[in-house]
């Protein structure tokens, strides 16, 4: 079971040091959701809306990329996330 709040820890947060070396976006210091910056930005939402996003694979890999709706439905809870954001 998730904790509640655990989408705030994608604000700030670049690929862990401790990810396995065959992580592709491990050292590139790529911030999944950037902090105080609305819209929303990051490599989530570059993973998600993106053909070729900067490192690694489109998301969701090896389905039919998501359709402009929901993009638009994953920027908003982006948007929700880092609006609730209290200076991390």
């Amino acid at each position: 079971m998730q904790k509640v709040g655990w989408e705030k820890n994608l604000i700030g947060q670049s690929t862990p040091a401790d990810a396995p070396v065959t992580a592709l976006c491990k050292g590139k210091n790529l911030v999944l959701l950037e902090a105080n910056v609305e819209p929303a930005k990051g490599l989530f939402l570059d993973k998600v809306s993106q053909s070729m996003p900067p490192c690694g694979d489109r998301m969701p890999k090896l389905l039919d990329p998501l359709s402009a709706s929901q993009v638009a439905c994953v920027q908003a809870w982006a948007n929700s996330v880092v609006a609730g954001c209290t200076g991390q």
